[in-house]
């Protein structure tokens, strides 16, 4: 409601007095405060509220509508649009706005071999599997991945997509992954039917990242 003022005159006499108030609404904006979010695959984004008491303010962040956050900042993981709304407790009044954080396209390392035969005391465990590691899993939203024999056969196959956590669901079916794999998300690790089989397969890999389509070929030596 608007206030009511009443004047008058020193002396009680009546007068005209013209006055003008000027309704000022809440508004916000959104800036990145954080590192540019192609080179970390994260960035932090920053409030600036105007028009409301600093200590009287609350914030709702937003991604793929799920609440992200409820404090003037949020470190974002992924591209996309970020919402955020803002209430002024003492008033009630709102504002909103949005942040769009354009793609990038990921630059994946794909190994040409792997080798879960090995012994434990051979080479870098990473080397079992083939796997996408976590800076990259930052730039995409859907992953599909198949493994053929040589004989045009399917051996395996995995499909999956980022969660608003950045996880992927369903995660791939290995249990009991060594540490070092922690973060990583490993797209096969060169069982066919439960048993390790050495020999030479032919990979596709899809990923989706900022709504375009990307598609990866190759061939892949198990031994």
């Amino acid at each position: 409601a608007l206030p009511q003022f009443e004047i008058r005159s020193w002396n009680g006499c009546d007068s005209i007095v013209k006055v003008q108030f000027d309704v000022l609404t809440p508004a916000v904006t959104i800036q990145e405060a954080g590192t540019d979010f192609c080179d970390s695959a994260q960035t932090l984004l920053e409030a600036h509220a105007s028009n409301v008491r600093e200590d009287a303010v609350r914030y709702q962040w937003s991604y793929m509508d799920s609440v992200m956050s409820t404090s003037s900042t949020m470190w974002a993981l992924s591209d996309g649009t970020y919402a955020l709304s803002i209430e002024d407790t003492t008033t009630g009044c709102e504002a909103s706005t949005t942040y769009k954080i354009d793609p990038c396209v990921p630059n994946i390392f794909l190994p040409n071999c792997i080798t879960p035969t090995r012994s434990t005391n051979e080479g870098p465990v990473q080397n079992d599997y083939f796997y996408l590691d976590q800076f990259v899993q930052r730039f995409i939203s859907e992953v599909k991945f198949m493994v053929f024999a040589r004989n045009g056969e399917q051996v395996y196959a995995y499909e999956g997509v980022k969660n608003p956590m950045g996880q992927f669901e369903p995660m791939p079916p290995f249990a009991n992954l060594p540490p070092e794999m922690n973060g990583r998300l490993v797209l096969w690790d060169g069982t066919v039917k439960g048993r390790i089989v050495d020999g030479t397969y032919t990979y596709a890999l899809w990923i989706v990242s900022g709504g375009q389509s990307y598609l990866y070929k190759g061939k892949l030596i198990v031994m």
